[in-house]
């Protein structure tokens, strides 16, 4: 996914007249649906929140060290604690990394 967003800028670096200062990410339903699947084994699940927090993790620095700028602020969101979507696993993953 980074390497197809890293092409695209490459293409229009040229024409854009600003530069990255920051990084917005919001975490979608799918990673709530793994990390509640029922049907997966405790192990499975608590793998794919670690994998969630493993993949976070390498996108900040892949971004920071291709932008050059270590210190790039990261804003990050999950889906309403109010919502069924909402999940503690993902968010607690997301201030760990």
């Amino acid at each position: 996914m980074f390497s197809a967003l890293k092409g695209k800028y490459n293409n229009l670096k040229n024409y854009l007249r600003s530069q990255v200062t920051a990084l917005l990410w919001h975490q979608g339903e799918n990673d709530y649906l793994v990390s509640t699947n029922t049907n997966l084994t405790l192990n499975e699940r608590e793998s794919a929140l670690n994998n969630y927090k493993n993949s976070f993790e390498t996108l900040v620095f892949e971004v920071r060290n291709f932008t050059n700028t270590p210190n790039l602020p990261v804003i990050y969101g999950t889906v309403s604690s109010n919502s069924d979507w909402y999940s503690s696993e993902i968010r607690n993953a997301q201030i760990d990394a």
